[in-house]
């Protein structure tokens, strides 16, 4: 039986890639909308604060619910298919219940908790905060079930829906603020946020069911217990670690400059635009496969799909580096500045966006690195990586944010995403996991080169008219990426030939299934 295309690990990646560009490409729009609307307000500084616990939770379960269940699932599938339905049901039930239990947990406590991080005496203020807080509470049992569905659809290679979901809450949020936020102002965005997940649950729900039958009565209580074992409770804890980035931040909402929140934000979301659609893309599509190959033990074949990563990944985003750190402003300036949003904005953005790039290269490779140790579960070492990291990232912040302001938590950040990368490299080299000949160094050296040379080059020609507009400067940030593909071409570069090589067959991302249309 020939499958669907988008249920090969090229076409799922392709199809997650494309769905992605127009996911983010809505996100630049809502972000756009964000800043034309309350720019670095208090007010939008108040909004960051408040959505930041239900948005962490939130996300820890996206993440851990792809990292927990697919592996296992694939597990017990080679058992026997009755195992590993019933293995489903119970998880899905499960993250529902506790989606609503922490839901009333944390309506319930949601005043000692804003208290703990809006330090101010403006009633006010603790108000509209609290009351924003307890809007997005409401999503999280939409937001835990469907998290739980888009990691069942993964498993059985329906890359296609959970991706095409996510576009449900940016439309409605960049409605409700375009119609609403006249009259209810800030609360307009958490609204759209709630009717967009409540929409994206029930899209996920009619997809999933077309493929197995959630009922209660299917769930056994045995699968219940397998679910708190050590795996789990160690990804959880990867999870909740990894969300400390965006806690740690705002916490420090009356150290940084007014704004300062907002423009780490803004930053950030351009920071992860480039991995959202690209890596995480390709990592999310790989997971299912990497089980396979781990479980049949074609140690050859994981470490060549790894190496396919790290190259094109590497070729790819050391040029979006160059163009962040030196052209940043200009990306800032064309997405956001309007309205509210002023030019003194974009230098404040902009410098913590220069900030982020320091390790935008290495936390791209670690999107793929991440995967391969979950499948591999290689998830204490994990943890223990992801433990160093979110302990450097809050001791820098406290040491960085006194002097530079969000500048110091934008850097803290990057050396935590360094340590991360570093980390689970090494764990891969160390375990044997992969066989290595220093492919990452090696691309990582001839890449930088080949960025820097080009980019100089550029300047040279375009530095008598740089100061004549936004145009030049457009044209010039094409021109270096242009010199840097014809550089690599110059010097046979691997990676570009790889790149280039796949692509004419199937798109973009169809190496990592070189030779392999099909999953079989």
């Amino acid at each position: 039986m020939v499958k669907k295309f988008t249920s090969t690990i090229a076409g799922g990646a392709i199809f997650i890639t494309l769905i992605g560009l127009i996911g983010r490409g809505l996100g630049v729009v809502r972000e756009s909308i964000f800043a034309n609307y309350f720019g670095l307000s208090q007010k939008y500084d108040l909004y960051l604060v408040a959505i930041v616990f239900p948005i962490t939770i939130n996300s820890i379960f996206i993440y851990f619910a792809q990292n927990f269940y697919i592996p296992k699932y694939h597990q017990l599938k080679i058992e026997s298919e009755e195992k590993a339905r019933n293995f489903t049901n119970s998880v899905f039930w499960f993250f529902a219940g506790f989606g609503i239990l922490t839901s009333v947990i944390l309506i319930i406590f949601s005043n000692v908790i804003i208290n703990a991080y809006v330090v101010t005496k403006d009633i006010n203020q603790i108000n509209i905060a609290i009351s924003i807080f307890r809007i997005f509470i409401l999503s999280i049992p939409f937001g835990f079930s469907s998290s739980i569905l888009s990691a069942i659809l993964q498993a059985n290679y329906e890359f296609k829906f959970p991706p095409f979901s996510q576009l449900f809450l940016n439309i409605f949020i960049i409605l409700t603020v375009v119609l609403f936020s006249n009259g209810i102002g800030i609360f307009s965005i958490a609204w759209g946020n709630l009717i967009g997940v409540i929409f994206q649950f029930a899209y996920l729900y009619l997809k999933t069911t077309k493929l197995i039958t959630l009922e209660i009565n299917y769930i056994k209580i045995s699968y219940v217990k397998k679910i708190f074992d050590i795996s789990f409770i160690s990804i959880l804890l990867i999870e909740v670690l990894g969300q400390i980035y965006l806690l740690s931040d705002r916490y420090f909402l009356h150290s940084v400059e007014s704004g300062g929140i907002a423009a780490l934000n803004y930053s950030y979301n351009i920071y992860l635009l480039p991995i959202s659609i690209i890596s995480m893309a390709l990592a999310t599509a790989m997971l299912p496969k990497l089980s396979s190959l781990i479980s049949e033990g074609a140690k050859v074949e994981l470490t060549r799909n790894m190496n396919l990563f790290i190259e094109v990944t590497l070729f790819l985003f050391t040029p979006i580096a160059i163009i962040f750190f030196f052209d940043g402003d200009i990306i800032i300036r064309i997405l956001f500045q309007r309205g509210k949003f002023l030019l003194n904005d974009t230098i404040i953005t902009s410098n913590t966006l220069k900030l982020y790039t320091l390790s935008l290269i290495f936390f791209a490779a670690y999107s793929g690195i991440n995967r391969l140790l979950y499948s591999t579960k290689m998830v204490r070492q994990l943890l223990i990586v992801v433990i160093l990291a979110a302990m450097s990232k809050i001791f820098f912040n406290f040491i960085l944010v006194e002097h530079f302001k969000q500048d110091g938590l934008a850097l803290s950040t990057s050396i935590s995403f360094l340590i991360l990368f570093t980390g689970s490299y090494t764990i891969l080299i160390v375990k044997k996991i992969i066989f290595t000949d220093y492919i990452f160094i090696k691309n990582f050296v001839l890449n930088i080169f080949n960025a820097f040379i080009s980019y100089l080059i550029i300047l040279i020609v375009f530095q008598p008219i740089l100061e004549n507009g936004l145009f030049l400067r457009l044209i010039m940030i094409s021109s270096f990426i242009t010199m840097y593909i014809i550089n690599a071409n110059v010097t046979k570069q691997n990676s570009l030939q790889l790149f280039i090589g796949t692509a004419k067959a199937i798109p973009i991302f169809n190496f990592i299934q070189k030779g392999e249309n099909r999953i079989g």
